[in-house]
């Protein structure tokens, strides 16, 4: 459902992107941590499902600014090593989640991954400081004859 809000969205700038995160963030670690404690289950799901919604479509729309930041032969092996460090940042996570989950509750550990999130979302805030936007500017754009 998030990558279908990608086209929709595809010129927030960085503060956009990272309230976007930060929200997501929040509504993961409020869904799963605050649903033992007396938010109703179906509040809870649908908080983890929002969530989810928000992270995959802010992985859309850093992958599409990674493309299009990325000019030259290097291209193909910037995002080759941008997924390959996605995928093993995955396998870390899973086994995090192995070590941890015996010894928490779920939401606990749920919880205490949102934490990477809301933190990356207050180190883009602070960087945008200095940028107003990611990704190429109007005038960077490529055309179709532009080799890759």
């Amino acid at each position: 459902m998030g990558s279908l809000l990608a086209g929709a969205v595809r010129g927030v700038g960085a503060g956009g992107l990272a309230g976007l995160l930060a929200g997501a963030g929040l509504a993961l670690a409020a869904g799963t941590a605050l649903t033992p404690h007396g938010l109703p289950l179906p509040a809870g799901l649908a908080l983890v499902a929002l969530a989810f919604c928000a992270f995959q479509l802010t992985t859309v729309l850093a992958d599409a600014r990674l493309q299009a930041a990325v000019r030259g032969p290097s291209r193909a092996t910037v995002t080759s090593l941008a997924g390959a460090a996605t995928e093993l940042t995955t396998v870390a996570v899973y086994a995090t989640y192995g070590f941890l989950a015996p010894q928490t509750s779920h939401g606990t550990t749920f919880a205490l991954f949102a934490t990477p999130y809301v933190l990356t979302a207050l180190a883009m805030r602070k960087r945008r400081r200095g940028s107003h936007h990611y990704g190429p500017c109007r005038h960077d754009r490529r055309d179709d004859t532009t080799p890759d």
